[in-house]
């Protein structure tokens, strides 16, 4: 069956994934920011934290390289879910926006957006310098709903040593930026173990929800006490 608990509907064979050294796809990226997302609302919920998924950064890159997109972006209905977000975050509703973002479709990077510091953070566990692309959207779409060019600075990432850890180390970043006191940035020799950890927050989530849907299809009924 699929995965529950998440809102892309994969199979649960996906989460074999977690326990090798294959690449994340954007569904096992977005299942881990979502659960990133749910614990800065129970930890952080007054703060102006949205967690964004995966497509955020992939749909601004599409916008700024589509020759009508920037002309069309003020009005036009596809457009509309970037628009609000940059408008809660403009007017200080929102304050910052934490998402994971692919480079040349084999490369995950952490990306924050400050817009209370007028900054963003940047994290590439390869230690590359910031994405020409991912650079252009921002100042684009920053520029455009705050009329400012924040700052660009890099946020601590652990270094990866193979050329597959990059989706849970981007990961990590987030989660030492956001829970310094919770998290650490992880030694690159125990990568594996961290995806095993979150093969089981994984699993916990989809069990938990599992038992909710089977237990709501239940009508329980109980003895009378004579």
């Amino acid at each position: 069956g699929d995965i529950k608990g998440f809102s892309a509907s994969i199979t649960t064979d996906h989460l074999a994934t977690y326990l090798t050294k294959d690449w994340l796809s954007d569904e096992h990226e977005n299942q881990m920011l979502y659960l990133l997302q749910q614990e800065v609302l129970r930890e952080r919920r007054e703060d102006g934290i949205i967690v964004c998924d995966t497509f955020f950064m992939k749909r601004l890159v599409d916008l700024h390289q589509n020759a009508d997109g920037p002309n069309h972006y003020a009005t036009a209905a596809n457009y509309a879910w970037l628009r609000e977000k940059g408008q809660v975050l403009a007017i200080g509703v929102l304050e910052m926006l934490v998402t994971i973002a692919n480079i040349g479709n084999n490369h995950w990077i952490a990306l924050i957006i400050d817009f209370k510091n007028s900054r963003f953070l940047y994290g590439d566990s390869m230690g590359g310098t910031v994405d020409e692309d991912i650079q252009e959207a921002l100042t684009w779409w920053i520029h455009h709903h705050t009329g400012k060019h924040f700052m660009k600075n890099y946020m601590p990432i652990t270094h990866q040593q193979d050329g597959h850890s990059c989706g849970i180390l981007a990961w990590a970043a987030l989660a030492v930026f956001l829970f310094p006191e919770t998290y650490s940035l992880m030694d690159p020799g125990v990568v594996a173990d961290e995806r095993l950890r979150m093969f089981l927050r994984v699993s916990d989530r989809h069990n938990e929800q599992s038992f909710e849907a089977t237990a709501a299809g239940y009508a329980f009924t109980f003895p009378s006490p004579d």
